[in-house]
Formats: C-alpha cells, sequence, structure tokens
C-alpha cells in the first residue's frame, strides 16, 4: 500500500493522520480494536489526545478508514470486469490462476498490509463492518470474478463445460484456507515456503483437471 486514502477515498497527506493511521495499524494488530485507547495512539503519535479529533471524528473512524484502505488494496488484485476478454485472450488458464496467486502474494507483502489481514481476522466477531468486508468482499467478490473468468474460458472451448460457478467455488474455497494459513505463518515471521507450494500445486492441479488441453 504506496499511499493512505480517507473514508472517501481521497489521498492523505498530512502527515499527522499518516501517522495515526500507522499507528492504529500496529497497535490493534497486536492487541486488537478494543484494546487500544485514542490517548494511547496520540501517545505513541506524539501529539494531544485533542488533535486526534483534527483528523478522525472517532476511534471507530480510524477503523472504518483502515477498512477503506484494505478494500482498496483487495481491489487491485483483481482486474477491472471489462478486461476479463483481454486476460482470457492472452492467457491460458493455468497461466491465470498462477498470476493471481502472485498477485494475491504481493498484495500481502506489501506495506501494512499484513498486519491489516490480522485486524480483519480478529474484528469478525466484533465489528458487522470486519464481516461483511471479508464475506462480500473477499469471499464473494472473488469467486463472482472467477465465475466470469471461468465462463470466458468455456465460450473460448478452453475448459470443459461445468458450471462456472461450482468451478469458482470448488477452486477459491480450498485458497482461502491455505491463504488464511500463509497470513498467519507470515505474522509469526515463519517459513511459508511449504504452503506457497501448496497454493501453487492447487491452481497446476485444477488447471489440468479443467482444461481441454489436457483431454
Amino acid at each position: 500500500m504506496n499511499a493512505f486514502v480517507d473514508i472517501n477515498g481521497k489521498p492523505i497527506a498530512n502527515k499527522n493522520k499518516i501517522a495515526l493511521l500507522d499507528i492504529a495499524i500496529d497497535t490493534f494488530s497486536l492487541n486488537g480494536f478494543t484494546a487500544v485507547s485514542i490517548r494511547d495512539i496520540t501517545r505513541k503519535a506524539g501529539i494531544k489526545e485533542s488533535s486526534f479529533y483534527n483528523h478522525f471524528r472517532s476511534k471507530d473512524e480510524l477503523l472504518e478508514t483502515i477498512f477503506v484502505n484494505f478494500r482498496k488494496s483487495v481491489q487491485k488484485i483483481m482486474p477491472p470486469l471489462e478486461r476479463v476478454d483481454d486476460i482470457v485472450a492472452a492467457m491460458d488458464p493455468k497461466s491465470f490462476l498462477l498470476t493471481g496467486l502472485r498477485n494475491f502474494r504481493d498484495h500481502v507483502q506489501s506495506p501494512k498490509m499484513e498486519q491489516i489481514w490480522r485486524i480483519i481476522y480478529l474484528e469478525q466477531c466484533r465489528n458487522p463492518m470486519a464481516r461483511e468486508m471479508y464475506v462480500t468482499e473477499i469471499v464473494q467478490g472473488v469467486t463472482a470474478f472467477l465465475e466470469v473468468v471461468f465462463r470466458k474460458y468455456i465460450e473460448r472451448n478452453q475448459i470443459r463445460p461445468y458450471d462456472p460457478k461450482t468451478l469458482a467455488v470448488e477452486y477459491q474455497y480450498p485458497l482461502f484456507a491455505m491463504i488464511s494459513e500463509f497470513i498467519l505463518l507470515r505474522l509469526d515471521r515463519r517459513s511459508t515456503e511449504e504452503i506457497e507450494r501448496r497454493m501453487t500445486d492447487h491452481a497446476v492441479f485444477f488447471s489440468h483437471v479443467i482444461c481441454r488441453s489436457e483431454e
């Protein structure tokens, strides 16, 4: 994530506001949202507690801003739907799936993003916005995108004519579990070599199962 945006999607230029976001991501990811006070954040930022309200109306708005930036980063993983035809024409299914994995790894390994993923996991039980964002934009959004892509490959006669929604679910749901493991391993600074190999093997195996070229 190269730059923060506010809840309206506008770039944030104010250094104190950026510092507050940075500190909030650090502390929320370690201790959870409810365990961190505005005073904790402003103390680390080296500003008065009252100055916090020059930048955010509340701690909830601060968390919402983090979620907006998470959403912005996730959207970059998936190209816009208007580009799908060009992508499908340029890449075979195996290349498409492997490229998606690389894009995800780049996303997670960008500054702050690992910590924000941890906040999303921590806040799902407490915060309706976190639950809605994960279910709607991560789970449903990714599978809906893949459904479109698989339908395009079927139309081009490159993969077998299975139901594209079923293909999207069968491919992506095992990956959700592997992605969770990948993120947790990175948060603990443990090797991700094995889980990355399994994710790659999954993409290769799946492409072999569905591709016409494998008949």
